[in-house]
């Protein structure tokens, strides 16, 4: 009857021990954030820059004669298609090494080179990847990446 109890009581002690910790771990998984909505690749667009909302990351894109407002998905990449111009000490163009080139290139699977939102200018030529949230059937498609083609003369 004694052995009976011990083994009851180290059997509660170690549930006391465990519940707290697993209703922890239950807890962190609510406070991660959500897990990456999937998308689903609609297409592809280009065009020139007419407006940019950097509050909305959104931006307004002229496709032939017609205008089209484009929203981004919240990691939209940007990229563009030649390395980014910079100067030497002379104020000569600076040529880049091969090591530098790849550098400013990034993730190797993404075309062109690393940009920032901020880099979008009106007037630039861009080509758009177009996605749509799995969720959001028939919504506006949204840009996931934006890659600079030219700039503006």
């Amino acid at each position: 009857m004694r052995l009976a109890l011990r083994h009851f009581g180290l059997m509660l002690l170690g549930v006391a021990l465990i519940v707290p910790t697993l209703q922890a771990q239950d807890k962190d998984k609510k406070d991660t954030p959500e897990q990456k909505e999937k998308v689903i690749k609609i297409g592809d667009i280009a065009g020139k820059v007419t407006n940019i909302d950097a509050n909305e990351k959104s931006f307004h894109l002229q496709v032939g004669k017609q205008d089209v407002k484009v929203m981004t998905i919240d990691d939209v990449k940007i990229r563009t298609k030649n390395p980014p111009v910079a100067y030497d000490d002379k104020g000569n163009k600076k040529k880049y090494t091969a090591k530098e080139l790849k550098e400013l290139k990034g993730d190797s699977k993404l075309p062109g080179y690393t940009a920032e939102f901020n880099d979008l200018k009106q007037n630039q030529v861009v080509e758009v990847s177009l996605v749509r949230k799995k969720s959001d059937k028939g919504k506006q498609p949204l840009a996931s990446m934006i890659l600079i083609v030219n700039q503006p003369n």
